[in-house]
């Protein structure tokens, strides 16, 4: 079981967050190497949660989601 993502730089930034709004329910997708341009590599992700804002009603409740990518189905790293 992999450990619990706190950071941007946890698991080398391979993961995927998704962002969504408290009041308006918009989502988005983002990718910690976009964040870190503006925060750096040892932000903690409920640090950027805090500061963010919506783009579409422009409120301050948003909430993060971190999950590693999957492999894609029958994926072999074997060479054909």
């Amino acid at each position: 079981m992999p450990r619990a993502i706190t950071r941007l730089s946890d698991h080398f930034g391979q993961f995927d967050l998704t962002f969504a709004c408290g009041n308006c329910g918009r989502r988005r997708e983002m990718t910690p190497r976009d964040l870190a341009k503006l925060f750096g590599w040892d932000a903690l992700i409920a640090t950027v949660v805090s500061r963010l804002r919506c783009s579409k009603c422009g409120a301050r409740r948003c909430s993060a989601t971190a999950q590693l990518p999957s492999r894609p189905r029958r994926y072999s790293s074997l060479p054909r």
